[in-house]
């Protein structure tokens, strides 16, 4: 695993969300088209990009992806590795609110009218 220090000379990384059959993978990537592309043999269903954040430098995505992951294991979400069972929107709004390093969202599928219990699973908002 690659190691990110805020002094790396990087112009943007992202953190990714992806899902594939019912299941979500939170990654990050300072080229999230070629980390998807190179995904896809290995895995056994269609990909859906569900979210893409753009941030300064590959250390603020490395720590965004880490509360990410963190939130998401707090609330039993977890399947194994960087995949988890349902993405809790309210945990990805509060990393990007949180960390300084978002630079731009790329992709945004959330929906207007959240709701406090709102999680995404596949097919959509529930």
């Amino acid at each position: 695993m690659k190691r990110f220090t805020e002094n790396k000379k990087v112009n943007f990384a992202y953190v990714y969300i992806i899902e594939c059959g019912g299941l979500f993978k939170v990654g990050m990537s300072e080229n999230p088209k070629i980390r998807i592309q190179n995904m896809l043999p290995s895995l056994p269903f269609r990909v859906n990009i569900v979210e893409c954040i753009r941030f300064k430098s590959a250390y603020f995505a490395r720590l965004a992806e880490g509360e990410i992951h963190l939130s998401l294991k707090k609330l039993s979400l977890h399947l194994s590795g960087e995949w988890f069972t349902q993405i809790d929107y309210f945990s990805i709004e509060k990393c990007r609110l949180n960390l300084s390093g978002v630079t731009q969202n790329i992709s945004d599928h959330s929906p207007s009218n959240r709701k406090d219990s709102m999680k995404l699973k596949a097919g959509g908002w529930k």
